[in-house]
């Protein structure tokens, strides 16, 4: 029997948090779907992506490499050489979603419309009037209208799956699903393991370690974030924070001779160390969906406090939007631990997609 083939439309060169999305997603499903990475010419993939997945090229050429254009021009190649059952887009719903949407009705092609990030609200990311009026005008209400095309929709999850179908999205579309997680790298460590990782980390084993993993921009807090390192290393010298990422706000945090250690970007294969070394996560985002970074602390065990933006309330108890409540819970330590919902359960997540997979392609 031939399998259902399933095209994913990616960024090039295709960012890490994508990869890994299409990685899991081949290993949860690829045994009943055939999937295609269309790609332009310059991504790299790991070896273990390339067993999962045939990756299509675009012949795109290299100033169109993200954006519309890119999108349009990658996809229509895509569907004129190779005839998919469901065409996805890998990344954000705009632009690659809009071109996924609209070339799929174009060539009668169902389409899977994935909104990973809560764009309902992404006004909240710019910092003027005007960057909020023209996001909320352009996306809300104008792009809105090609995304209600979809076949189906997938929300990163049941928060901003309600508030699409609130916004007159057509339920029967819509599904609230969480990114495929794989959390069997991210275990605990025990206590007595935690001060010898710490120190091959070039962490203090004596401090308590505060962790940030992202990008350091206003979008992600870093603003925020860098209220909370001042104030607490202001009033004790218990913690250490580690700030693990790169963006325009890093070199704010350089001022520090102790209590804050940066070693940039971690590679994947190396990033759960630090959550396994870390006591606690602050996550003082402006904007998310359901970051991975939340889901990789609590399968480590480990405490989080983060802004109450998308999915975090079905996620987390410690939420707060203010600096000064950061402050206070951290010196307080007094942690909430919360677990990993069970929704995200590997076996089950696995069935879920399948399902949904199958229901699209028809």
């Amino acid at each position: 029997m031939t399998k259902p083939r399933v095209g994913l439309l990616a960024r090039d060169p295709i960012r890490f948090n994508m990869e890994a999305f299409v990685y899991n997603l081949g290993r949860m499903t690829g045994e009943e779907f055939q999937f295609d990475l269309i790609v332009g010419p310059v991504s790299d993939f790991r070896d273990g992506l390339l067993s999962l997945v045939d990756v299509y090229r675009a012949d795109v050429h290299s100033e169109h490499m993200s954006g519309l254009r890119y999108g349009f021009q990658a996809m229509r190649q895509y569907l004129n050489e190779r005839s998919p059952d469901l065409i996805v887009n890998v990344a954000q719903p705009f632009p690659l979603g809009v071109a996924v949407v609209v070339l799929g009705r174009w060539y009668r092609v169902p389409s899977l419309l994935r909104i990973t990030g809560d764009f309902l609200n992404e006004v909240s990311m710019y910092d003027t009037l005007l960057g909020k009026a023209r996001r909320y005008i352009v996306h809300n209400l104008t792009l809105a209208q090609v995304y209600r095309l979809a076949n189906r929709i997938v929300a990163i999850g049941p928060n901003l799956a309600e508030g699409l179908v609130h916004a007159g999205f057509p339920k029967r579309k819509v599904h609230a699903l969480y990114q495929p997680f794989d959390a069997r790298r991210f275990s605990p460590i025990s206590e007595e393991k935690q001060p010898a990782l710490k120190e091959e980390l070039g962490l203090d084993p004596a401090r308590k370690t505060i962790l940030f993993v992202g990008r350091f921009t206003w979008g992600k807090g870093a603003d925020r974030l860098a209220d909370i390192v001042e104030q607490v290393l202001r009033q004790s010298d218990k913690f250490q924070f580690c700030l693990v990422g790169n963006g325009p706000y890093r070199e704010v945090f350089a001022k520090y001779s102790e209590g804050v250690i940066a070693p940039g970007f971690v590679p994947r294969e190396e990033v759960h160390r630090y959550f396994q070394a870390a006591n606690l996560l602050v996550h003082p985002s402006r904007n998310e969906g359901c970051p991975h970074v939340v889901l990789e602390a609590l399968s480590c065990g480990i405490p989080v406090i983060a802004s109450s933006v998308g999915e975090m309330d079905n996620l987390i108890t410690m939420l707060t939007d203010e600096p000064e409540e950061y402050v206070g819970w951290i010196l307080a330590e007094e942690w909430a631990r919360d677990r990993l919902p069970k929704s995200l359960d590997w076996e089950r997540q696995s069935e879920q997609y399948k399902a949904l997979l199958s229901e699209a392609s028809k």
